[in-house]
């Protein structure tokens, strides 16, 4: 996104804000395609000379805006920029957090934007959807927020280091940011689709396990510069198409195991409830009214710090990632996990438990109880 040691050194991510640009032949309303600490991407016609430096306002999804400059260090196909930030005043700042908010919870925030898609299914944020290309049904799954779905494709299949992979000689450029940046490459494409407001993106990209951990996707041919795109952002993984298992060829169990992969680090899971008893079972009743029940979890959000907004359409959607609580479903089965405000609205996105990862709209019926945030 902006020079080679940018690109190795800053993760990228997939994501689309709105960015008004000022050039030298007069302004263009774009959107970014991909971000970093230091760097965006994006689309303009006509593309400018490298070190073309342009004004830029970017919009970020809570109506606040960025303000600053950025110079062009990288020309891709399809009229592609990519261009390193200079930022103004206290943009800069606002701008790091917002990356930093990106890499720790976007992927939650995908999981958000599908339920704002369909908020009466308890299933959207799984991902699973089904897409029709001709006469074949395509299936797209969730790859799973530590990116257990690459995980086991590098347990399923072959995989070689970056001077034994076909990519050192089938892309130029490959091999020199690779070994600084790759242990193992997969020998098989997979197909991606990252979503972002209305629109979809659907990649066909070699995945790539990284040194520093993770997992990331091969960007650049012939004619664009090598990058390493980050990846358990909230894309989505072909599974299907027209009803037969493509590569890495995931079993329904394992899906399942994918789907319940919820968390950025597994010290971060709340204690276990204990089957038939509910986590504030052993506090006192004077207690119970403080941490149990629809207005528990309604007190809580308006008190705690730390809330993230993000506006879908005509709506702005909070999530509390330190309000945590746990919900029994009226079959019995308990369900953990952060809480989340839409409008009126509040749900328990369901990360922990039987059938994870689901929302929970919550009544003021619900019996649902607040946890201790991850890590305390």
């Amino acid at each position: 996104m902006a020079t080679g040691s940018e690109l190795r050194q800053h993760p990228r991510f997939r994501l689309q804000l709105p960015v008004e640009v000022a050039l030298p032949t007069g302004a263009q309303l774009t959107s970014t395609t991909g971000i970093s600490r230091e760097g965006v991407s994006l689309r303009l016609d006509p593309v400018p000379a490298i070190d073309t430096v342009a004004r830029l306002a970017i919009a970020l999804p809570d109506g606040r805006r960025v303000l600053g400059t950025g110079r062009c260090r990288t020309l891709m196909a399809g009229g592609h920029c990519g261009l390193h930030l200079h930022l103004d005043g206290d943009a800069r700042a606002v701008w790091q957090a917002f990356v930093a908010e990106e890499e720790s919870s976007g992927s939650l925030w995908r999981m958000i934007g599908r339920i704002a898609a369909s908020p009466d299914d308890p299933f959207a944020m799984r991902g699973e959807v089904d897409r029709v290309d001709g006469d074949a049904a395509l299936r797209f799954h969730t790859v799973g927020e530590n990116g257990l779905a690459y995980r086991l494709a590098f347990e399923k299949h072959a995989a070689d280091p970056p001077e034994a992979s076909d990519l050192a000689t089938l892309q130029p450029g490959f091999l020199e940011p690779a070994r600084r940046a790759v242990s193992r490459v997969l020998r098989e494409d997979v197909t991606l689709r990252f979503e972002e407001g209305a629109q979809r993106l659907t990649v066909r990209a070699r995945v790539v396990e990284l040194l520093r951990g993770g997992y990331a996707y091969v960007m650049g041919d012939r004619q664009t510069p090598i990058g390493f795109v980050a990846l358990a952002v909230g894309e989505l993984l072909l599974v299907e198409r027209g009803g037969v298992a493509v590569f890495p060829c995931l079993t329904a169990a394992e899906l399942e195991q994918v789907a319940a992969d919820a968390f950025c680090h597994d010290g971060s899971r709340p204690r276990a409830v204990s089957p038939g008893r509910s986590a504030g079972a052993e506090r006192s009743d004077d207690a119970k009214r403080f941490i149990r029940g629809f207005d528990a979890v309604r007190f809580a959000q308006a008190a705690t710090e730390g809330a993230q907004r993000r506006r879908y359409g005509d709506r702005d959607m909070y999530f509390h990632p330190a309000v945590w609580a746990c919900v029994r479903l009226d079959d019995g089965v308990e369900l953990q996990g952060p809480t989340l405000q839409d409008g009126a609205r509040l749900c328990v996105l369901g990360l922990v438990g039987p059938g994870a990862p689901r929302v929970v709209k919550l009544t003021p019926a619900s019996d649902v109880v607040l946890l201790p945030p991850p890590g305390r």
